[in-house]
């Protein structure tokens, strides 16, 4: 992580292994991968280290499965319909798609070997896209 240049590093991930949360060395090379994150987002973590000095990695201490309560919660509390907290991964994406961001850059960003698995699985065709299009051939 180098908060200075906004860019971190996503080189491990953490899965349950027979009811315990393990580090995991990354499914594949692409998997592997340094990301630029927007300044906001670098502050936030930069006050989070403050408070969370003697941890390697951002998270470490936080249980997915309390994430996952919480986010549920969250969603309830603010009336917003339900999705996995995985399912961030298709907003991002989708999102990106939406403000014109090449599809290369979005599978990069999401870790995947193939723009196929972006493009069939993580990014939604919407409403503001089919608009766009129709707005091209205007």
């Amino acid at each position: 992580m180098n908060l200075e240049k906004h860019l971190i590093n996503v080189n491990k991930t953490r899965q349950k292994v027979n009811g315990k949360m393990t580090v995991l060395k990354c499914k594949n090379r692409f998997s592997n991968r340094t990301i630029t994150i927007p300044k906001s987002l670098c502050k936030e973590l930069s006050n989070y280290r403050k408070d969370h000095k003697t941890t390697m990695y951002i998270f470490e201490k936080i249980n997915i499965d309390s994430v996952t309560e919480w986010f549920r919660k969250w969603q309830t509390k603010n009336n917003i319909p339900k999705i996995r907290f995985h399912d961030l991964r298709h907003t991002h994406a989708t999102i990106l798609l939406e403000n014109g961001i090449d599809i290369k850059t979005i599978s990069n960003r999401l870790g995947h070997s193939n723009v196929g698995t972006t493009l069939n699985i993580y990014t939604h065709v919407t409403k503001e896209l089919d608009n766009k299009a129709s707005d091209i051939f205007e």
